[in-house]
This record gives structure tokens, sequence and C-alpha cells, in this order.
């Protein structure tokens, strides 16, 4: 039942204006017709929509017609009446699958008619007027084909096969980005399918246009439903019948042998009905239909590794290098993946999204394999546990603290040190575990004050190579100099094996004349 409500002055003129138009050129009412479509349907509304037009002035005339004929001449005659009295009206809002339409509620012709020679210059609107030849009715008729393109209707009478530029269009208006294909099957897929990307996807085989429409898990959207975009422009006798719905989890084998993933190829999850009824979203069924397909998979206690599409089956060394894992990567994927004992299933062929999929139940194993102690892991999956996406960058960092702890070990600790010499070893310890950049960096962004001091930093630059062309302005010529004549000494510091490096720093400071300057702990 339409909404009804308080009609605005806006509005009201707008339809007035088409109005106006309609009763010079009733025509305009008329689809255009394919060489296929009978004429006899056509010949008889456009006779009635010109008698219609030749009692436009004949208040009377006009009711008796809003009554009798075609439901697009009933309607034609109630807005030249409208046109010729201008009576108080309300508007109604008409609810269809597609959304809301208002139009002036003008006597008792259905509202699709109404609203297809109120909007009658926009062919989607003028469409509604079809439907019954289209569908039929009570007593029969129907099995035409109409198609809505951006300038006008087109009937193309009993052969349901739509124009190619209505396919185009119906496509161009998807908010997909979809390219044409012609093989393997014609039609038209995502950027992701069209690289090769095995993803799990929806492809809606539309036979009249005898083309595959495909959209993977990644283009998805939840505001998308692309069976129900596609019907929007058309009125067919029986529009579901001509689509076809394949839900497809395509698997690349590198294993001989069976696969668990081997029957998914062309699997319906049962949501198709639903999906049918507009009542899931592109992005939902396809979430439904992995999650049941996977939720199958895994309910096997056999391991099995997947990723991206790809299945390596039990062949861990195989699967693993197929991620192109860094250092980091590798050492947990080594050490975690023989002891899979389930199905492990990755929307992509990344090291980061097996890590990520491995952290959601072995996050522990995860930080134990990068040796962090309890305190520490505790703190980790606190962190860690709304932003999975970070594991690898986790990882990483992980792994470059155990390095540097590692090289840090090897070297002597010391104690009660002076501050040429604490500023020494920070130095040098810091260019083993991080590089020269971050030395350089180091130094320049917070030069110590103490002039000695600033005289070795001076050396150390001159040691690596990165002084003189951008930060000799930063020091004085007594700094410059001092530093100068220690750079041999710091640079074989910073090159010192861990036995050599007691003997390196003691040199170092005894040149730069700090006697006292500390203790070994033992």
């Amino acid at each position: 039942m339409p909404r009804i409500r308080a009609t605005s002055g806006g509005k009201e003129e707008q339809i007035v204006g088409r109005a106006r138009e309609l009763r010079r050129n009733p025509e305009a009412l008329l689809p255009k017709l394919t060489d296929d479509c009978p004429t006899a349907p056509f010949d008889r509304l456009r006779e009635e929509l010109k008698k219609v037009q030749e009692a436009a002035d004949d208040p009377e005339a006009l009711k008796r017609w809003i009554v009798r004929g075609s439901d697009l001449s009933r309607a034609y005659a109630a807005l030249l009446l409208f046109l010729k009295e201008r009576p108080d009206v309300v508007t109604a809002v008409g609810r269809f699958s597609t959304g809301t339409i208002p139009y002036l509620a003008l006597g008792n012709p259905p509202p699709e008619a109404q609203i297809a020679v109120q909007y009658y210059s926009d062919p989607r609107r003028l469409l509604m007027g079809y439907y019954k030849l289209a569908k039929g009715g009570l007593f029969g008729g129907g099995g035409l084909h109409f198609y809505a393109m951006e300038d006008r209707v087109i009937c193309t009478g009993k052969e349901g096969s739509p124009p190619d530029r209505f396919v185009a269009q119906a496509v161009a208006r998807l908010p997909y980005r979809l390219n044409f294909v012609e093989s393997p099957e014609r039609g038209y897929v995502c950027q992701h399918l069209q690289r090769g990307e095995l993803q799990p996807h929806l492809a809606i085989t539309w036979e009249a246009a005898r083309a595959t429409i495909k959209v993977c898990r990644r283009c998805a959207r939840e505001d998308t439903h692309l069976l129900g975009s596609l019907l929007d422009n058309m009125a067919v006798p029986d529009p579901m019948s001509g689509f076809s719905i394949t839900l497809e989890y395509p698997v690349q084998h590198h294993h001989e042998g069976s696969c668990l993933l081997a029957d998914l190829q062309g699997h319906d999850s049962g949501s198709e009905k639903t999906y049918r009824r507009g009542k899931l979203s592109d992005a939902a069924l396809l979430a439904e239909f992995v999650r049941s397909s996977e939720e199958s998979i895994r309910s096997s206690r056999n391991p099995c590794f997947v990723a991206g599409g790809h299945c390596y089956s039990t062949d861990v060394k195989a699967f693993t290098e197929s991620l192109s894992p860094t250092e980091a990567e590798k050492i947990v994927l080594s050490e975690m993946l023989p002891t899979h004992g389930s199905p492990l299933l990755v929307p992509e062929r990344t090291s980061g999204k097996t890590l990520e999929v491995l952290w959601k139940d072995r996050a522990l194993d995860i930080l134990r394999i990068m040796g962090t102690d309890d305190a520490e892991a505790e703190r980790l999956l606190s962190e860690f546990q709304s932003s999975p996406g970070r594991v690898s960058e986790l990882v990483e960092r992980l792994h470059r603290k155990g390095r540097e702890r590692a090289i840090l070990s090897q070297l002597p600790e010391y104690a009660e040190t002076a501050a040429e010499a604490a500023f020494a070893i920070s130095i040098s310890r810091l260019y083993r575990t991080q590089g020269p950049a971050a030395v350089e960096q180091q130094l320049t962004s917070t030069l110590p004050e103490e002039e000695k001091v600033k005289g070795l930093a001076w050396g150390f630059l001159v040691a690596m190579g990165r002084g003189a062309d951008k930060h000799e302005w930063r020091f004085t010529n007594t700094e410059r100099e001092f530093g100068s004549a220690h750079a041999a000494q710091a640079s074989k510091l910073l090159s010192a094996s861990p036995e050599e490096y007691h003997e390196a720093l003691s040199n170092l400071l005894a040149a730069a004349g700090v006697v006292h300057w500390g203790r070994k702990v033992p």
C-alpha cells in the first residue's frame, strides 16, 4: 500500500511540466521495438493514447478513460485530467525492491503505470508501465521482454536476448571494477580474478546475454546485491530463471594425492535461495560460503596447508617457500608448521597472513619461539589482542631484539664508567646492533656537551666516513682536531671482535687521556 503525504509545490510543478510535454506527444510513452517484437499490442496502445490525447480538453471523457483501457492509457488520462483541473492532490510513495518512488496519486490506475507516465523521461521508471506485458496478469498475457537503456525502453518481444549495449550499460552501473574477457568463458570478471588470483568468488551466469559475471571475496561489497542490480532495469516474464548462481572456491594443487579442498569447486553453501530473495548481500553470501566450506574442512584433523587457493597438502617445505618469508618469519614457520596437526587455510599466499592465522590459536607459541619471557609474553598478548594484522611486524621486532641481545651478550660489561667510556661503549654497541646510519642519527640528534666527549663523537663520525661533508659545522676546530686524532682508534673499536673489544676500548680511552675510566665486570 503506497504511503501518502502532502505534495510539495516543486514536485508538482515538475510533473506538470512533463504532463504538458506528454499532451503534445504521447508517443514518448512507447518503447522502441526490435525486428522480432510483435507490433499489435503497441499499435493498440498507440491508438488508445491518441484518443486520450484528443480528449485532453474534455474532463468527462478523460474520466471515462481513467476507468477503461490499458493501464498506461488510464494513467495518461489521469495525468491530463490533473493538468486540466489542477485539483489538490497528495503524494504517494511507492515501495519497490529498488527503493521508494514518490508520485502524484491521481485516481485508481496502478501505481506502476502512474509512475511510468509521470516519470516517462526516465527509462527506468517508464519500464514499470510494461511489467504487465512482460509478466502477464490474472487473465494471462505477458511474455514480452523489455529493457531500460540509458535513453529509452526497448522491447525485444518473445526473444529474451538483451541488446549488447544494454548488457554493457548494466555492467557499467555495477559498483565493481569489472573487465570483459572472452575466455575461458565470455563475461566480466573483477581485477583479482583477471590477474589469475585463486579467490573464492560469486559467479552469476546471465544466460540470455551469454555472459558470466564474477566477483571475488576481496571485491564483494556489503551494500551490493549483484543479481538484484542486474535485474533492476529489465521487465521480463521470469527474471530469476534467466540467471544461474555458482559459488566457487578454486584451488591449485601443488602436491600429488587427495586434497580436502578438491570438492569445493562449484560448491553451493545452501544460501542461494536466501540470496535470490535479496536477503543476503554479495559479501555476506561469499562470507557464509567460505565459512561453511572451511568449517567442514577444519573439522578434519588431517594436516593440509593452503594459502591463496594454492594447496600444498602436507609439504611444509614447499608451503613455507611459497610464502616468501623473511628470516624472522621463516624461523617461526619452520618450527610451528610441522606440529600443526589440522588444516591451515590462509586467504592470501603471504607469510604475514599466515602468521595472522596462526596467531589466533598459537600466539603464545610464536612468542616463545622468538625468545620472550613470561612477563613480556603476557604484555604482548594483551597489546596485540585487538590488532593481529601486526603479527609480522612483531615477529621482526622480536627477532631484531633477539639478534641484538645475542650480539651484545658476547661483549664485556662495565661498571663505574667515566663519561667518555660510557659514551664510547654505547656508540660501539649501537654500531654493532643497528649499523652506521643509526649511530650517525644518534650522534647528530643528541650531541654531548662535554668537549672531550663531543670530540670523540667527531672521531666516530670520521671513522665511519660520515663527518666532514654533512656535520662539520656542528663541531669546533678543537673538537674536530681532537676527534680526528683518535678516529683510527675509534675505527678499531667499531670493528673489534668480542675477544679484542676490551683492549680496543682501553686503547681508545688511553689515547684520549682518560686514565680511570671504569672497571670490567667479571
